[in-house]
């Protein structure tokens, strides 16, 4: 079920912007490269909470996707993270927009949070974008 989850939300990413290469990483951790670090993305998920159980259950769960960008210069850096930052906007729209996860496996809904961004503690050339959404799941015993 994670899988699915995880997958429609990377379709989605990449829909937007090809040219994104994921970080397979659980958390961030601070210590990938300024190489590797430029225009990749990665997938949070956590805080599972369970809604409702009966027959089925209807659990949500916090997702976090952050995008990373580096600029060289204080220029280059400015108009890498304005277009990151409008790639964004425009994944968190794709990503809750009904028509897209109306036919994905477990998804029921997703609710929009905030986009947030902010420098990197270890790299004053580099940042990070957080895109919040709360997506809703719901599933049968067993899966």
């Amino acid at each position: 079920m994670i899988k699915s989850v995880r997958s429609y939300l990377k379709k989605s990413i990449l829909s937007i912007c090809s040219e994104l290469k994921e970080n397979k990483s659980a958390f961030y951790d601070g210590d990938i490269g300024e190489t590797i670090l430029n225009r990749t993305y990665q997938i949070e998920l956590n805080n599972i909470s369970n809604v409702e159980r009966d027959s089925h259950f209807f659990d949500t769960i916090d997702a976090s996707i952050i995008i990373f960008g580096v600029g060289r210069n204080r220029s280059d850096q400015l108009d890498n993270y304005d277009d990151l930052l409008s790639k964004a906007l425009c994944i968190r729209d794709k990503i809750s927009d009904l028509k897209n996860f109306n036919n994905t496996d477990y998804v029921a809904n997703v609710t929009p949070g905030i986009i947030t961004s902010q420098q990197l503690p270890d790299n004053d050339n580099s940042f990070r974008i957080n895109i919040n959404l709360t997506l809703s799941l719901a599933y049968s015993r067993g899966e």
